[in-house]
């Protein structure tokens, strides 16, 4: 259990996108009073890409679901959030993609236009952008070659490095506060290139998470996505952070994955505990709020 009579912490921040940060999203929930997500804003596939390309604005996908991410699972304002429309011209859009352009259309700025949607949906958190222009992602493989698209890069294996572009995109002011200010700021999990170092690499986000007063945490993934990171253990998970220049001060892993890992081997301290959930695919919220009580208090 998390020790109820512990002062939570101010503030943590969690950074990445996609599926994954729903975990953490709900394990700095429990240990802290605010929680602000900083997305990444490169995702150009699905209802993200298609308003993407035809408005020229930032893939609000990722953002979308960071929302629905601080909302119970049983609301009906999640369902509204989320639901897509099975017909034509809209098929397969989020309605919260949608209302979320429209914000963004009338404030002028990505930042209002999620305090706006927080507001009218009651999110009990903040959701950032780590630029306010979409990104492209671009990725070297090892075998030399250049890929451009998250999509692109999401089905290629032999990852080496990525970037995004323009790569003198700036992040907004509150996206850099939110990490220097939070007392945590916890890297993942989710898709090591395209959702967690997506967002992390864009260089503002970058060298704020180097200059964070708070400790930052990377939370493993639980198993080798197809493609992504075939051939990526959990140590090269890690080792990618450091050959990115992404700082982290300790990394949590899943027990089922320590018999593959020698702990001196790492710049950082790791952390082994068994935070899967039943069924074996996801990050289990609670034992991932132990976990980070851990190293946090």
């Amino acid at each position: 259990m998390i020790a109820s009579s512990r002062p939570k912490l101010a503030k943590v921040c969690v950074v990445g996108g996609g599926h994954g940060l729903e975990a953490s999203i709900s394990a700095a929930r429990q240990l802290a009073e605010e929680v602000t997500a900083v997305v990444g804003v490169a995702d150009d596939g699905g209802s993200s890409g298609r308003l993407r390309d035809i408005f020229g604005l930032i893939p609000p996908g990722d953002m979308r679901r960071c929302m629905s991410s601080f909302l119970p699972d049983d609301s009906m304002v999640k369902d509204i959030i989320e639901y897509r429309f099975k017909d034509g011209e809209f098929k397969d859009h989020a309605l919260g993609n949608l209302v979320f352009l429209a914000a963004l259309d009338i404030f002028g700025s990505t930042c209002r236009a999620s305090a706006f949607m927080t507001d009218l949906f009651g999110v009990s958190g903040k959701v950032l952008p780590a630029s306010e222009e979409p990104l492209t992602l671009c990725a070297e493989l090892y075998n030399g070659r250049t890929i451009r698209g998250q999509v692109q890069i999401h089905l290629s294996s032999g990852i080496k490095k990525v970037w995004v572009e323009p790569d003198l995109s700036g992040s907004p002011t509150e996206t850099i506060e939110a990490i220097a200010s939070a007392d945590a700021v916890v890297l993942g999990p989710g898709s090591l290139y395209t959702s967690v170092l997506a967002a992390a690499v864009v260089p503002d986000v970058r060298r704020a998470l180097a200059d964070a007063k708070g400790t930052v945490v990377f939370v493993a993934n639980l198993k080798e996505q197809p493609n992504e990171t075939i051939g990526v253990d959990v140590g090269a998970q890690i080792r990618a952070l450091t050959e990115h220049q992404i700082r982290y001060d300790f990394a949590i892993v899943d027990s089922s994955l320590s018999n593959s890992l020698d702990s001196s081997s790492f710049e950082r301290p790791l952390m082994v505990r068994d935070v899967t959930a039943a069924g074996g695919y996801r990050h289990d919220a609670l034992a991932l709020a132990r976990a980070l009580e851990e190293i946090l208090f």
